[in-house]
């Protein structure tokens, strides 16, 4: 294959972007990385333990075949035994490099995958209606030691299975995990069907080489050796032996760096259609290592509003163009960008497979930028107190003691207000448009918004918050990011850290319109996710955070209706 065409424009970081480039070959950071010198990270700030463990990701293109061999021989083996349904159950980052597959992706009836990647009713129901439950393999990754998520729809999937009459449920289950994890006991003491290990002590966003091969298998875009040969390609071409100019990944690393040490706060991601969920997995990566207090840089993706002009002086953009997609737009932003001298790197995707080494290219580039700044690309620091405090109030629910009741602030036209700590002595609470206007005048120049979204991703409800997004970057004119809970627990968890102190934080939840029981458990999915959300919630008005929460009930469209008019009120209070 041919490596994926990456340009660099530097425009008004031209002379950082060099000064970085030499920096990197002068002290020889490529060649010690690949040859895992922990040095590049001083022992006495940094556990090298840890650091040498996530070091192996480098080594993993090596263990791809056997891995790649073993899934197309379980799948083959299921399929010829009538399972030709795949249900991909994972709630990291393979679950994000699962659904930028699927945008791009055609796959025949034999080869389709629904992704379930919420413990939501509504998302848990509408994956059941994609699919014929006695003929369907059901594959959960996942190298955490415990995920309640997890437990909870194996126990639901594997009670549907018996209450088919299925002879062998466990058969139908795969897992991909760590030795010695809750998903690697059960499928051992279950008799799954198969499960993989993944390599120990490599943090989840670094193991995307595996994923994506696994997914590009599964999804029988290309064989075993053409994936393999693609990654050790991409492999060669971001060693040390590559000739620095042509090397995709140190090219990349002085983009970023630069960008962090020239005080640009942010790395904006636009993207062509069908790679706006491929933004989701760089994100990740570039969040969880470079989303540092001090010259860091915090991701921004999705689908992002086309009037940039908020941003262009304190980001750098990463653009991604799919061959397939058309979108004069983006390319007209880039002939601007070129002329106003913006910052960029354009990464041109061709073909599925492509993703792979893009993604290896990106991780290189990443753990360069962060041993320049002294960051550890491997923190595992991110904050577990939301998940923590959901967890107390589930082990402590019942129907005598409903820990997950809260009283709102403010009621009114299907729409409750909730604000604690700080924010609650800072807003007003007069009426919603007050409250929502007094939240939008504490953000500050230096300030970015984070919109979270505990709702069902129904093609309405993106839309309306695609709406919102676009009203509230406008008005604003400072970065606004949108996260759908529960991804945002671990997918945008470095917003939470403390060395980011000047985010402010939209929780939206809203009440499920139908609710499943979890199999020996004293409450349900919704109400697991709704603990999930208040989790979110109240651990940032523990984090002391300015936080805001709106619960929408009754008829949601309605509801959502009525919130972006209270939005757009409030944004007209704002001078």
């Amino acid at each position: 294959m041919t490596i994926p065409t990456q340009s660099i424009v530097a425009g008004c970081l031209q002379t950082t972007f060099h000064r970085e480039l030499e920096y990197f070959l002068e002290n020889r950071v490529l060649e010690r990385l690949w040859a895992k010198d922990a040095t590049l990270w001083p022992e006495e700030k940094f556990e090298q333990s840890h650091i040498l463990s996530n070091l192996g990701w480098l080594d993993l293109s090596g263990s791809l075949e056997p891995f790649l061999a073993g899934i197309r021989e379980t799948e083959s083996s299921a399929r010829t035994e009538g399972l030709n349904g795949l249900v991909l159950i994972a709630f990291e980052n393979a679950s994000l490099a699962a659904r930028a597959v699927q945008t791009l992706v055609q796959a025949g009836h034999d080869h389709r995958m629904v992704v379930l990647d919420s413990a939501s009713p509504g998302a848990i129901l509408r994956a059941e209606k994609e699919i014929n439950l006695e003929r369907s393999l059901f594959v959960f990754a996942s190298n955490v030691g415990y995920h309640l998520e997890d437990h909870a729809l194996f126990l639901y999937f594997m009670e549907k299975l018996q209450s088919v009459g299925v002879p062998q449920p466990p058969q139908h289950f795969v897992a991909e995990t760590e030795p010695g994890s809750y998903l690697a006991t059960i499928g051992r003491e279950y008799k799954f069907r198969a499960t993989f290990a993944d390599p120990s002590g490599i943090l989840a966003p670094f193991t995307s080489v595996r994923h994506f091969g696994a997914l590009l298998t599964s999804q029988n875009t290309r064989e075993p050796e053409e994936i393999v040969a693609a990654a050790k390609e991409m492999h060669h071409a971001c060693s040390p032996v590559a000739i620095p100019a042509e090397n995709p990944a140190l090219q990349l690393a002085a983009f970023l760096s630069g960008a962090a040490l020239a005080k640009r706060q942010y790395v904006a991601f636009l993207a062509t259609p069908s790679l706006v969920p491929y933004t989701y997995c760089l994100s990740q990566l570039i969040g969880g290592s470079l989303a540092k207090e001090g010259p860091g840089l915090i991701p921004i993706d999705g689908e992002l509003p086309r009037d940039t002009r908020a941003l262009e002086e304190k980001a750098v953009f990463a653009v991604l163009t799919h061959a397939g997609d058309t979108d004069p737009e983006l390319s007209d932003m880039m002939s601007r960008f070129r002329v106003s001298g913006v910052p960029f790197v354009h990464v041109q995707i061709v073909e599925p497979l492509d993703l792979l080494p893009v993604t290896f290219g990106w991780e290189v580039a990443t753990v360069m930028a962060c041993a320049r700044l002294g960051f550890d690309p491997f923190d595992k620091s991110e904050a577990r107190l939301p998940r923590a405090i959901a967890m107390e109030y589930l082990n402590k629910y019942s129907p005598a003691s409903d820990t997950l009741s809260r009283r709102p602030r403010l009621d009114d036209r299907g729409l409750q207000l909730y604000a604690e700590g700080k924010t609650r002595r800072e807003i007003s609470t007069l009426n919603l448009e007050e409250s929502l206007g007094s939240f939008f005048q504490l953000l500050q120049p230096e300030s970015f918004l984070a919109v979270l979204v505990f709702l069902p991703q129904t093609p309405s409800v993106l839309a309306a918050f695609q709406a919102i997004r676009k009203k509230l970057a406008e008005k604003l004119l400072l970065p606004v990011l949108v996260a759908y809970g529960p991804h945002s627990l671990h997918h945008y968890s470095h917003l939470h850290r403390k060395g980011l102190p000047h985010g402010q934080f939209l929780v939206i939840t809203a009440e499920p319109t139908i609710d499943l029981a979890i199999p020996g458990a004293s409450y349900t999915f919704g109400q697991l996710y709704r603990a999930l959300a208040l989790g979110e919630f109240e651990g940032l008005v523990q984090s002391d955070r300015f936080v805001v929460r709106v619960h929408l009930t009754g008829d949601i469209p309605v509801a959502l209706e009525n919130l972006g008019h209270v939005v757009s009120q409030a944004l007209a209070r704002k001078p």
